[in-house]
């Protein structure tokens, strides 16, 4: 795993929580860090403030939270699509996070964080009571989640080597 940040071509930020379905996005980075992939950093964060650093340091930016309201286990959304921005914008999904990751995208873009290169998995979550345990059905949309991320940055990784 890359050290230096200046060099990473994909970081990978799970949010989460010790509260019930909210641990998916740390979930899928514990399943992450097995990769032994150079130009891959993964980090964990309790809240999407702490991402905003980030957000120079790669070309490419996968943040995995959990959320509420979602039609399919998981949802992988491009920040970049005008749809998506508006959905993001619209849509408020049940997240534990106080400061959202919408109210982040938008601190980040005016600080002058580039967001376009984002993309967001969402995991769907229904129980975030304090200090619960992650159910079964969260756990396989981490599952499914991981593959998928694990599909995409073989593609990635070997296209830039």
């Amino acid at each position: 795993m890359a050290s230096d940040p200046s060099t990473t071509d994909v970081t990978v930020i799970g949010i989460g929580s010790p509260h019930g379905d909210d641990q998916a996005g740390w979930a899928v980075i514990d399943r992450l860090r097995e990769l032994p992939a150079r130009r891959l950093r993964v980090r964990k964060v309790q809240n999407p403030i702490e991402m905003i650093d980030d957000l120079r340091a790669s070309s490419r930016v996968y943040v995995v939270d959990s959320a509420t309201g979602l039609d399919l286990p998981v949802e992988r959304l491009v920040v970049a699509d005008p749809q998506v921005r508006r959905r993001i914008t619209t849509e408020r999904h049940r997240l534990t996070h106080d400061f959202g990751v919408k109210d982040a995208l938008d601190l980040a873009e005016s600080l002058g964080r580039p967001t376009d290169q984002i993309v967001l998995w969402l995991i769907r979550g229904e129980r975030f009571d304090a200090m619960s345990t992650i159910r079964n059905e969260t756990v396989s949309g981490v599952d499914h989640c991981v593959a998928m991320i694990r599909a995409e940055l073989a593609l990635l990784l070997v296209q830039h080597d």
